[in-house]
């Protein structure tokens, strides 16, 4: 009778630990599904600037001065030539010569995409979440059992 107390004593340690390595990889999972978000944010954020100068460019006379981002933080000084004519990239290192209400609409377009992106992401989120609790729920009840 001994016996079958330590069988089931082991058999409640390979399941506790069995959770455990569950809980831990959806853990990792949540922590993806969150940087996941916060790249979303940011790239939502640099649309929406982006937006922003668009408008204040439409807004400027030709040859009006601006300061040009070269990245990294370094900017150079320049002249609008035509505030009416916006370059888009269209990948592969094509670039298309859009009206700034053409370029609204593709941002537009891009900030559907990651609403909609970011609503399936809040949604795993979830999932993950409720299932985080489930087996946090059952680990207890097996540590306390």
């Amino acid at each position: 009778m001994k016996q079958i107390k330590v069988q089931g004593e082991e058999d409640m340690r390979g399941e506790i630990q069995q959770k455990l390595i569950i809980y831990q990889l959806m853990q990792k999972r949540m922590e993806e599904l969150q940087q996941q978000a916060m790249l979303l944010e940011r790239r939502f954020m640099e649309i929406e600037i982006t937006k922003q100068a668009i408008s204040d460019m439409e807004k400027l006379g030709e040859n009006s001065e601006l300061f040009f981002p070269l990245g990294s933080g370094v900017y150079a000084r320049g002249k609008v030539a035509a505030a009416k004519d916006m370059m888009i990239e269209a990948g592969a290192g094509l670039m298309l010569k859009r009206s700034p209400e053409a370029a609204g609409k593709l941002l537009d377009a891009k900030v559907s995409d990651i609403e909609k992106s970011g609503k399936e992401l809040q949604e795993e989120i979830n999932r993950t979440a409720a299932r985080m609790n489930g087996i946090a729920g059952e680990l207890n009840r097996l540590a306390q059992g």
